[in-house]
């Protein structure tokens, strides 16, 4: 990957498969409009975009083996070149989406349970709506105490930003702040709440994150941002009476 400005691009657009710009330019290769600054769902959004253009690309398409070998045995030693490229080829002959979204990446139905999942919880305002639907995630094992107060006290620094869409918060903070495992709480509220954002308030429904790292929560953020596209998730998180129900509808969509 290469960052170059575009003034440079025309010099190495020979080398470029894929454009990533925040800003509008001419190219006949592939191009991805980023924020300057990316969050969670900016990310997670990106990488839906990038799989569904890419979903029936291979590897092998891109990347010539040969050619690959070449740079290889320019800069090293190779003990067995007829088992690196068996294996380069296998390894390049795995879809794009694959190989982006690594195995070690859970899906949303992996991330969360029916302990996780909370129905028709009441909350004053925005701060015990961010207590309630992470207290589960604390009695499982998944963040700390301290982790809760990190998602208020940031709220509060920073504004709603946690607000993503309409009538929906995806509480969240950094590993560090007391995070022991991946996982993701589903609460919906039974009053909204006013969070202070202009155009998504009141809250409805809260996904407390937590992760353990900056990239192995993408797969399954990638999955939740399709379902808040998803007009029937909305009609079931109204009507469910189980946990077990979202859940079921979670991993139906996985497929």
């Amino acid at each position: 990957m290469k960052n170059v400005s575009v003034g440079q691009l025309n010099e190495v657009i020979r080398e470029i498969d894929v454009v990533f710009s925040t800003i509008l330019i001419e190219t006949n290769k592939p191009l991805f409009i980023v924020n300057p600054v990316m969050n969670n769902i900016d990310k997670a959004n990106l990488l839906k975009q990038f799989n569904k253009r890419f979903a029936n690309m291979t590897m092998k398409e891109t990347v010539n083996i040969n050619s690959l070998m070449a740079i290889i045995e320019k800069y090293s030693v190779i003990k067995d070149k007829k088992a690196l490229m068996s294996e380069l080829s296998y390894l390049f002959s795995a879809p794009t989406n694959q190989i982006l979204i690594r195995k070690e990446q859970p899906m949303l139905s992996e991330i969360t349970n029916n302990k996780l999942i909370q129905l028709n919880v009441e909350a004053k305002d925005w701060k015990e709506a961010i207590q309630k639907s992470a207290e589960v995630l604390k009695e499982e094992g998944k963040i700390t105490e301290n982790y809760i107060q990190a998602m208020i006290n940031n709220t509060a620094s920073n504004g709603p930003y946690i607000v993503i869409t309409k009538h929906v918060a995806l509480p969240h903070a950094r590993p560090e702040d007391g995070v022991i495992e991946t996982a993701i709480g589903i609460t919906t509220l039974k009053e909204a709440v006013v969070f202070g954002h202009e155009l998504h308030d009141p809250v409805k429904y809260v996904f407390c994150l937590s992760t353990v790292d900056n990239n192995s929560h993408l797969k399954a953020l990638a999955e939740l941002v399709d379902l808040l596209d998803d007009g029937p998730f909305y009609e079931l998180l109204e009507k469910a009476e189980e946990p077990q129900e979202i859940l079921n509808y979670i991993k139906a969509k996985e497929g």
